[in-house]
């Protein structure tokens, strides 16, 4: 791992320094034969290399963790690492593969290929870190969608919304200790909040109102109003006046004979019986 000086150098600008605080640490740690820190180290370096504009050497830090097979087992977070190197880089390919691979890692699917994306998640021992590696992915197809405003990215943030969506339910139906319900819940607004917002991009109506449901139903365990949920969401006013929009517009259609009305409302009654504890909330708030 870096050294205090390490990180007081990086945090100075003085990133020359850090690298070589950072190369003792390494060798200090191959020495010693602790993998962890191996890995740390290389990831600290790497870092600081793209910080100094030297992504070729940043590339070749990390390397030495992905190439290595007694190394590259823990390192999904040296995946993520060379996603984010990639696309600052402008290698948008070479990013995404990154991306996909840091959650492949933390999955495990090189040791179980046959076992479900679920099962896996069941068996994962890094679920937060998963979720982070989640969370990049989605990053990264806004960043694009934002950039060339391809709606392609924004099918991409919705399925990857959709992984994240089934983590979410195993952290909210499971007891970590090493993770708070407030740490989770706010990863549940980050993930939830870039689909609602990628749905309402291309008036995905059955999304967004899963969406702002499943996000809705996690702040109200905490027996807020719908108001005070939206605000602690970190729900855009845009966001929620496009939502009503849309509502709206389902019972427009509902006049022209068409049945969205009803398959919203037959969608929110499913939700109200996933969800009991939500329902009996709900109910006690009208």
């Amino acid at each position: 791992k870096k050294t205090r000086k390490s990180y007081f150098y990086d945090d100075l600008g003085r990133y020359e320094e850090a690298i070589r605080d950072t190369k003792k640490a390494l060798d200090l740690a191959k020495q010693i034969g602790e993998i962890d820190r191996i890995v740390s180290a290389y990831n600290n370096l790497a870092i600081s290399y793209t910080k100094t504009g030297d992504f070729e050497s940043a590339i070749d830090a990390i390397s030495q963790v992905t190439t290595n097979d007694s190394l590259s087992k823990y390192g999904a977070a040296s995946y993520n690492n060379l996603g984010d190197i990639y696309k600052q880089m402008g290698d948008d390919q070479h990013a995404l593969f990154n991306y996909q691979k840091s959650i492949d890692t933390y999955l495990q699917k090189y040791k179980y290929p046959d076992l479900s994306v679920e099962q896996l998640m069941e068996r994962c021992q890094f679920l937060d870190y998963l979720m982070l590696a989640i969370v990049s992915k989605i990053d990264f197809y806004k960043y694009k969608y934002d950039q060339t405003g391809n709606t392609s990215n924004l099918d991409s943030i919705l399925n990857s919304v959709k992984l994240g969506d089934k983590l979410l339910e195993i952290l909210r139906s499971g007891s970590f200790e090493n993770m708070s319900k407030l740490y989770w819940r706010e990863k549940a607004h980050t993930i939830y909040g870039k689909g609602i917002w990628a749905a309402t991009k291309i008036d995905d109506m059955e999304s967004y109102f899963y969406l702002m449901e499943k996000n809705k139903a996690i702040l109200l365990l905490e027996n807020l109003s719908e108001t005070q949920a939206q605000i602690i969401g970190g729900i855009p006013d845009e966001t929620v006046k496009r939502g009503r929009s849309l509502k709206r517009k389902s019972l427009d259609q509902l006049e022209d004979g068409m049945d969205n009305y009803f398959v919203y409302h037959s969608f929110l009654d499913s939700i109200n019986e996933v969800f009991p504890k939500y329902s009996n909330i709900k109910q006690q708030m009208k």
